[in-house]
């Protein structure tokens, strides 16, 4: 094709703008024996692709910070330019994420929570099944409430181009039972930065928590086992009225107790033992001994009474931790998880079997005061209770010589 461009006197350059049908090949040549030079600049929009030929390379490739290779063809050289359209790939036109699942089991009822945030880059529909038999309670986009009726156990909410936050609340009915599951839920795509909770209950004793391995790990058991083998070097100790099963037994009822509470309760034998076995001679001391010795008994019997409070009165402390969890509320978190969220598991069990437990364990302790107190006592007394300041003697010396001489007189 040839353009007459008209170059008026005076003027060396002219500009114009002409477009082409988009083919999937456009060949250029450069004139010949004409009394010109040609520079060729392609630029591609982002919804096309270009491919050139091997026959001329570009001089540049850059201009102005977009991709537009320059070339300066010699008279007769051709350039060939392959334009195609790349071909979309498919996937999902919305992302989840930041998705929270919290269930609250209770004695009949179990109350559900679900939160998440939608992307969204046109308007849809974020189809979200929630368990059978649930009782859909609340639907909030963006903090408003929304009025939405289930088909079934499929909640249909409309989705906007942009970013929206969606909440659902439900409940169903619900049996404690000692493994408790999160009930199926499905979001109806896949999700990022997700999130499961489960609230144990006021009146529930959690043994163990399964799911992710990004979740709870409940450390009392571990740190009993480590107090039970101290128990047991402890027993080992000879000169003391308490055999190695008794310390074992013993450390269990402390267990809801810091591990230092341990220390007062042996350190009071072991200085009841030292008591019998070497009683003191000086009195200074032996009475400064007798003074400690009730200290002592008094801070031990603190110990003893607050394991019993702790353990009758007070939740028990499974000494739960990971993923921001609680003795209260277990928490899991995956990073990357389908529609399907997961469902974690907790293993309780009515909390009335601790306090039983620990109610005979209060009785066992008092039947083994009963023992250890005539022990403590026939050594607190060894020697005497009290040992009284003698006064120096007094030891007379010689009786100095006097003489004493009558004078008579005469008359």
């Amino acid at each position: 094709t040839m353009v007459a461009v008209e170059l008026p006197r005076g003027q060396k350059t002219i500009r114009f703008v002409s477009e082409l049908s988009i083919q999937p090949t456009i060949k250029l040549a450069a004139a010949t024996d004409q009394p010109w030079t040609e520079q060729w600049s392609v630029t591609c929009s982002r919804i096309w692709r270009c491919g050139f030929n091997k026959s001329i390379a570009p001089i540049d490739h850059i201009k102005n910070g977009i991709s537009s290779p320059s070339f300066f063809p010699w008279p007769g050289e051709q350039l060939e330019i392959q334009i195609n359209r790349p071909e979309g790939v498919s996937g999902a036109s919305s992302t989840v994420t930041n998705v929270n699942y919290t269930v609250t089991p209770g004695n009949r009822l179990l109350l559900a929570n679900l939160s998440m945030k939608v992307r969204a880059s046109q308007g849809g529909w974020q189809k979200i099944t929630i368990p059978d038999g649930a009782e859909l309670q609340k639907v909030n986009i963006d903090n408003n409430t929304v009025s939405i009726r289930p088909v079934g156990n499929v909640v249909t909410v409309p989705l906007k181009p942009g970013a929206q936050n969606i909440v659902l609340e439900w409940q169903q009915s619900w049996e404690r039972k000692a493994f408790e599951t999160a009930p199926p839920v499905d979001i109806g795509s896949d999700a990022v930065n997700v999130k499961t909770s489960i609230s144990r209950g006021d009146d529930r004793w959690v043994l163990w928590a399964m799911g992710s391995p990004w979740g709870p790990a409940v450390l009392f058991w571990p740190r009993l086992l480590i107090m039970l083998l101290i128990a047991f070097g402890i027993g080992r100790i000879k000169g003391l009225p308490v055999k190695t099963y008794e310390w074992m037994i013993l450390v269990i009822g402390l267990s809801q107790l810091p591990p230092i509470a341990l220390i007062p309760i042996v350190f009071w034998f072991l200085v009841i033992r030292w008591r019998n076995e070497s009683p003191l001679e000086n009195p200074s001391m032996f009475n400064l001994a007798q003074l400690a010795i009730p200290f002592i008994t008094i801070v031990a019997l603190g110990v003893l009474y607050a394991a019993i409070h702790t353990n009758l009165l007070i939740n028990i402390d499974m000494q739960v931790k990971g993923a921001n969890s609680t003795n209260r509320i277990f928490r899991w978190y995956v990073d990357r998880s389908t529609s399907a969220l997961p469902q974690p598991t907790i293993l309780t069990i009515s909390d009335w079997f601790w306090r039983i437990a620990m109610l005979l364990w209060a009785v066992w302790l008092v039947v083994r005061l009963y023992k250890w107190a005539p022990w403590a006592w026939g050594s607190f007394t060894t020697g005497g209770i009290w040992k009284s300041f003698s006064k120096k003697a007094i030891i007379p010396g010689p009786r100095p010589n006097v003489r004493i001489q009558n004078h008579e007189s005469e008359e």
